[in-house]
């Protein structure tokens, strides 16, 4: 670090002076002598750099969980770490090292904001008894589900936990923007929704639910629209987000989705790398599967997408289907220069054209079912320039105003 920013930093904190406030009231100041600022920007970097050794030292050890012979055995936000392996005899041997280098370092672990969670190896049940895992002397809890990064995970790696606490969340929020701004506009109010009611958090993650919690969130977020607009409890959906150009519930999933796949792909992290390209994943499938299907239209269960088999002959007449209005003047998202989700379906033999200069970033592609010939046909989604120099060659299968993103 120059010299210049680290006499910033040392006079930043050293005379930094605090407060707490009580509703109107203000205690005594008081100085901060340890840690870093709770929300500061640097924060995290500098907790960072405080601990990048201990990283560095967790990740040459080699033990943990391997993914294509690369070690994966913690996982770091700041101050929230994540400790992964595949045994008892492994993870206490990580905590060892985390107690040794807090002690050199003048840190300290708390026991009581740890846990321990324990999952099951594919079809096989979770171990009845599990030998205590101890921190600082102290054993650790082991719990079923915990909050990481405000993301609920479960030891069964179920998605419903996570999707309940979103369900929450939305009806808080939508709650509160209908009561502060009944008086506002329609353009308010839309800009309101979709600023506090379609952001979703970690929705793009679930790929393991039931279809009674994902409705569930569905109804809330179809609701709190009509709340919020003053709309009928029983108005058509689709047809009040039509009305006012705001994306439907599945589109918000689907935009979600391409969201993390991109962010994914683009990402310099080593861990990321490993998944940018591969399609075996439980995200990917579902990412994929939620573009092709919509869940009216057929019976797949989200979340078992990847598992389904859908007849190539009932996924071509999908497909081919045009709206009714076709390309109007007015509502020619051709013309706008926007990006479009665009799917096609290929056989075996067209499989390798995949890598056409034509297709610009390619995000999907997934195997989703045969026809009566058993001849096997493929689903791929690509990110396309909509221009008509590109669509004149391509001859793309498109819903007007459907997969903008």
């Amino acid at each position: 670090m120059p010299p210049e920013l680290n006499n910033i930093f040392k006079c930043w904190y050293q005379s930094q002076i605090n407060v707490v406030r009580w509703s109107n009231a203000l205690s005594e100041p008081y100085r901060l002598e340890c840690g870093v600022r709770q929300g500061g920007l640097t924060s995290p970097k500098l907790f960072n750099l405080y601990v990048n050794a201990l990283i560095k030292e967790l990740s040459e050890t080699r033990v943990g969980c391997h993914i294509d012979n690369v070690c994966i055995n913690n996982i770091s936000y700041a101050d929230d770490m994540v400790l992964l392996s595949a045994s008892v005899c492994g993870i206490t041997k990580l905590l060892g090292i985390c107690e040794r280098y807090a002690s050199s370092h003048g840190l300290k672990y708390n026991v009581s904001k740890s846990e321990c969670m324990v999952f099951r190896v594919g079809s096989n049940k979770a171990p009845s008894c599990v030998p205590p895992i101890k921190l600082n002397g102290s054993p650790l809890k082991i719990v079923e589900q915990f909050k990481y990064l405000g993301h609920v995970i479960t030891a069964d790696l179920k998605d419903n936990a996570d999707i309940e606490r979103e369900r929450r969340a939305l009806s808080v929020r939508a709650n509160m923007i209908a009561r502060r701004f009944a008086r506002c506009s329609a353009e308010v109010k839309i800009t309101l929704f979709r600023a506090y009611c379609s952001s979703f958090y970690t929705s793009s993650l679930w790929v393991n639910h039931t279809q009674r919690a994902y409705n569930a969130l569905r109804v809330q977020y179809n609701n709190a629209f009509r709340v919020l607009m003053g709309l009928p409890r029983f108005c058509s959906a689709s047809g009040m987000f039509a009305a006012a150009r705001v994306d439907c519930f599945h589109a918000t999933m689907r935009k979600r989705c391409t969201s993390l796949v991109r962010r994914v792909r683009a990402s310099a992290n080593t861990i990321l790398a490993l998944f940018a390209n591969r399609f075996d994943l439980q995200y990917m499938n579902h990412c994929c599967m939620i573009h092709v299907l919509e869940d009216e239209a057929t019976n797949v269960v989200p979340g078992k997408c990847s598992r389904a088999a859908v007849p190539a002959t009932q996924l071509r007449s999908f497909f081919t289907q045009r709206t009714a209005s076709g390309y109007s003047t007015q509502r020619d998202p051709l013309k706008r220069g926007e990006y479009f989700i665009e799917l096609r379906v290929y056989n075996t033999a067209e499989a390798e054209k995949l890598q056409d200069e034509k297709w610009r970033h390619p995000i999907l592609a997934i195997k989703v079912g045969a026809d009566t010939n058993s001849s096997v046909w493929r689903a791929t989604s690509r990110l396309v320039q909509a221009t008509r120099e590109d669509f004149a060659h391509i001859q793309p299968i498109i819903y007007p105003n459907y997969y903008s993103y």
